[in-house]
């Protein structure tokens, strides 16, 4: 390369990585550090530079948790035929540093035992800039179109309910000015920012509702896939 301040930015992100580098600026020449490389610290210029950036990689947070009758959120809950329970998704959502890092995919698939009912046009994506979901960013209803809902029961007899980012939703996540300022070199969109889905269901008591303490297993999955991948995490 030739001599001069380069701005390096990561334009492909290795699977299951949630936390791209930072952009960050190399100087060709640079000096030499003191250390186990080196005695000449400060005095010696390196043409030949090796970088190494490092990568955060781990999946994002996700948690599906419930609530029957106003009680606070809880892991499991217990009702009764005909109660309507409330079903809360957090996650996390991976960083978002440049347009290689947009995502293209970001669906959650949520299942619930027979027995359960979705009650169908209620569903609530809420975006905040704290884990602990304060500080809100955005909120989108269904009627919003920036996402979309789908039904359909697996062969056991579970209801599923697919919520899925459409172009607009993606591309607000993506490049949305709220959270990051506009001239920002690392993030940009909704990264890193806390999403929380709402949802509610109704217990129908019948033979297919299992009683007792092996309880009636609910579970969520994430779907994600950024621009510069082939493959879904």
């Amino acid at each position: 390369l030739d001599l001069g301040l380069y701005l390096v930015v990561e334009t492909k992100v290795p699977e299951a990585v949630i936390t791209t580098c930072n952009p960050f600026l190399v100087s060709l020449p640079m000096t030499s550090v003191e250390g186990t490389n080196a005695t000449d610290g400060g005095t010696c210029w390196i043409y030949d530079v090796t970088l190494f950036p490092k990568n955060l990689t781990g999946i994002p947070t996700l948690e599906k948790t419930l609530r029957e009758n106003k009680n606070g959120y809880a892991h499991t809950g217990t009702a009764s035929d005909g109660d309507i329970i409330d079903y809360r998704i957090v996650s996390t959502l991976p960083s978002i540093t440049s347009e290689s890092t947009y995502l293209t995919c970001y669906t959650f698939i949520d299942t619930l035992s027979k027995g359960l009912t979705y009650n169908k046009g209620d569903v609530v994506l809420e975006f905040f800039t704290d884990t602990a979901c304060t500080d809100s960013v955005a909120k989108w209803t269904e009627q919003d179109g920036k996402f979309t809902v789908t039904y359909s029961t697996t062969d056991a007899g579970e209801s599923v309910m697919t919520i899925e980012m459409d172009k607009g939703g993606l591309w607000e996540i993506n490049t949305s000015k709220e959270v990051y300022a506009e001239n920002s070199m690392v993030n940009s969109g909704y990264s890193d920012c806390t999403l929380r889905i709402t949802y509610q269901a109704t217990m129908d008591s019948d033979n297919s509702v299992v009683y007792g303490d092996s309880g009636n297993p609910n579970d969520v999955v994430l779907t994600w896939k950024r621009t510069s991948q082939d493959y879904y995490d």
